[in-house]
């Protein structure tokens, strides 16, 4: 029997109709598929009607590329309302874009070192776009704190501004201008609202294995980036770094006003001669920008580490 055979004679009308058969067929939708806990066996209309009942239905579900990540969308909707306008919100807005991962750099203007130390006594701080130089003419304490003797700036006015750091690895999308837009537009609409987006940090995660990483890593004297069009770059700052188990690793940042090239999509490490001496292509497309800055860590593990 249909709904419409138990209306009342004076509902029998073509709305009356309509109503029944919109209602018979809300009726026929498996109430056990519409359940989050079963949402990846449920149709897409009633993964949308999910998303539309948790609000995010919005620009952030028609943002998501696969339907896994609709899903994960669905399955954090309740979390991600709840803790709306925190760095988590965005953070992982940023992961559900396609991001390997996310971190949001609040207040830039703090004076946060990163460990990256510009061996020519000025030590290079997490600022504003305009990086804040600090010299350090003073003590070095072993437990991370500096003490120093000199003058520094620090720009009061931009305490709104946060950077988020995309981290890119072979399975993450690329970055860009389209990219940037969506996930600058998102960002706003999940940030806090006195929080002003002053730009990216774009990552690059390269890991690899070799016999002996010191030694490797010793001979590297220069970072070249490579564009679409073989185009290569060095890299004003580099850094190398000691870890546990033999292994090191090779980082490098550069700024849009260091940068020549319109993409990168491929790093080389180069010794004194500029010799390659290794090679990492097809990597996730970065777009230059004026507000994104380009980083990356090439990861050495030893063998059997």
């Amino acid at each position: 029997m249909t709904t419409a055979a138990l209306l009342p004679p004076v509902l029998r009308d073509a709305r009356g109709h309509a109503f029944a058969a919109a209602l018979d067929a809300s009726l026929d939708i498996d109430t056990w598929l519409a359940c989050p806990l079963a949402i990846e066996h449920a149709p897409d209309e009633v993964l949308w009607e999910l998303a539309r009942q948790f609000d995010v239905a919005g620009p952030l579900y028609q943002a998501m590329r696969t339907r896994e990540r609709k899903e994960r969308l669905v399955r954090n909707a309740l979390c991600l309302q709840r803790k709306r306008g925190t760095p988590w919100s965005v953070e992982e807005v940023m992961r559900l874009l396609g991001f390997s991962e996310a971190e949001v750099i609040d207040r830039i203007t703090a004076l946060k070192y990163d460990g990256a130390a510009i061996h020519n006594g000025a030590y290079n701080f997490e600022a504003d776009f305009n990086r804040v130089f600090v010299k350090y003419n003073g003590k070095f304490i072993h437990d991370g704190a500096r003490i120093f003797s000199g003058e520094y700036r620090l720009d009061f006015e931009n305490w709104r501004g946060y950077r988020i750091r995309l981290y890119l690895d072979e399975n993450s999308r690329v970055f860009d201008d389209f990219d940037r837009e969506q996930a600058t537009s998102l960002a706003r609409d999940w940030a806090p609202l006195r929080s002003v987006l002053v730009g990216f940090y774009a990552r690059h995660l390269i890991h690899s294995v070799v016999i002996d990483p010191p030694l490797e890593i010793a001979s590297v004297y220069n970072v070249f980036l490579l564009d679409s069009k073989g185009n290569r770059q060095a890299s004003p700052n580099i850094w190398l770094e000691y870890f546990e188990n033999n292994a090191c690793a090779v980082r490098w940042r550069v700024s849009a006003d260091d940068l020549n090239l319109t993409d990168v999509v491929g790093v080389i490490l180069a010794d004194r001669s500029n010799n390659d001496l290794h090679i990492k292509r097809d990597l996730p497309i970065v777009k230059a920008a004026p507000n994104v800055i380009l980083e990356g860590t090439w990861h050495l593990a030893a063998r059997g580490g």
